[in-house]
């Protein structure tokens, strides 16, 4: 019975070796993190074969978003990470927290609308505009973070203004 022991575990090993090679082939990281504990949860009859599928699934899906998200977010060119959260309203009473709250939900990009923050130096342009780009990244909009200054620097190194060629 050992050896019959002994050959059902080096079975099962192996083709435990045999699922994690597959999903580390599929890229299938997070769900290959949680497979022991699912697989524990099952045994023990504590979870169905088919809900801890379903939750590593989940799992890795979530997985899949964030690094998404995150990817946007660092394709977009942003000068630090900051969100609406971050923003110390209560240091800039001139700026209307509702109205910037409803920036950040992103209702402006169906409407078409644009936004330009203009103020003196140390008010919070720069984090507002930040925030709210980091919103759109996450939401998978295409978003680029540019300077006033560094847009206009390579405005003026195109060949004879294209830039502003009238209509």
């Amino acid at each position: 019975r050992d050896h019959d022991k002994t050959l059902e575990e080096a079975e099962i090993t192996a083709a435990m070796k045999k699922i994690l090679n597959g999903l580390t082939d599929l890229g299938i990281h997070k769900m290959q993190e949680h497979l022991d504990y699912y697989i524990d949860l099952v045994n023990k009859g504590q979870k169905s074969f088919s809900d801890a599928l379903e939750e590593l699934i989940d799992i890795e899906k979530k997985n899949n978003q964030l690094r998404a998200e995150n990817a946007c977010v660092k394709t977009a060119n942003f000068p630090f990470i900051k969100t609406l959260d971050d923003f110390e309203f209560d240091f800039q009473p001139g700026i209307n927290r509702k109205e910037m709250l409803e920036l950040g939900n992103l209702g402006f990009i169906d409407r078409k609308g644009n936004i330009l923050f203009v103020g003196s130096s140390g008010v919070g342009k720069t984090h507002l505009a930040t925030a709210i780009g980091i919103a759109c990244a996450r939401a998978r909009y295409s978003t680029y973070f540019i300077s006033f200054e560094s847009l206009m620097t390579q405005l003026l190194k195109l060949p004879t203004p294209m830039w502003c060629v009238e209509p």
